[in-house]
């Protein structure tokens, strides 16, 4: 017999101290059936709810369908305005610019130093120390949110506020967050790091599209053909054999 769990112990309890109130007072008794059934169709919810899978796979089984569809395509499925022999190839919508911005400045107060009267209720300071304000450190925060546009060349940001381009060719660095649904990027004409990051389970992750469009920029569209059908086949690799992991702890 399956342990009730927190929720259930304390659906129990509850029930138990309606209980003792309803003996007590009978007036409460119809409240506590009402209750009791309330109580009871939460835990149920509760229960169904934790018993789903808290997993990824379904989303990622069709992020690696469509990395499959666009390798077996001409691969020219985005809408950038594209220069010379660039290819328009990934159109990403919902994503957040990530810039390193300062929150603000910070005052630290000084020493007043002694006060002593001088005449009447006029006092004067010896010794203070003046205060000061001090910048904030920069932190990586959102400042847009807009639509990712990604070439052979060129990843190109278009926001309600701002336009980024990148040049694929200037890119010193990229890290990427868990699955590519983030990307911090470093660039050799650039300071600073800036990102983009999106949350949508439903189209290719940021990371994975900026990988095959480094590809085609340096081997051309066979070789960004090959990573997207060799990034699938990893999805799927891997889901296998978490999948297989699973059975076998069960047996």
């Amino acid at each position: 017999m399956k342990s009730p769990g927190c929720f259930g112990w304390l659906a129990i309890l509850f029930i138990i101290g309606a209980i003792g109130n309803a003996l007590s007072d009978p007036n409460v008794l119809a409240f506590l059936l009402v209750v009791t059934v309330l109580v009871v169709g939460i835990v149920i919810l509760v229960k169904r709810g934790s018993g789903g899978k808290n997993d990824f796979s379904t989303q990622l089984l069709g992020i690696a369908k469509k990395l499959e569809i666009w390798a077996a395509s001409e691969g020219e499925t985005g809408t950038a305005l594209t220069k010379g022999d660039e290819t328009a190839l990934f159109d990403l919508a919902n994503i957040d610019l990530l810039d390193f911005k300062s929150t603000g400045s910070t005052y630290s107060g000084g020493n007043a130093g002694i006060s002593f009267p001088i005449v009447g209720r006029i006092r004067g300071h010896v010794g203070g120390q003046q205060g000061q304000i001090t910048r904030n450190p920069e932190q990586l925060m959102i400042v847009d949110n807009g639509t990712l546009k990604i070439t052979s060349k060129r990843i190109i940001f278009v926001g309600a506020k701002e336009a980024r381009e990148i040049a694929i060719a200037k890119l010193l660095d990229v890290e990427l967050g868990p699955n590519g649904l983030w990307a911090k990027l470093a660039m050799s004409n650039k300071a600073k790091r800036e990102g983009f990051q999106h949350m949508a389970g439903d189209q290719i992750p940021i990371g994975m599209a900026i990988g095959i469009a480094n590809e085609w920029s340096t081997g051309g569209q066979a070789a960004a053909k090959k990573y997207a059908l060799k990034t699938a086949a990893d999805i799927r690799s891997t889901l296998a054999a978490e999948a297989e992991a699973k059975a076998a702890k069960k047996r």
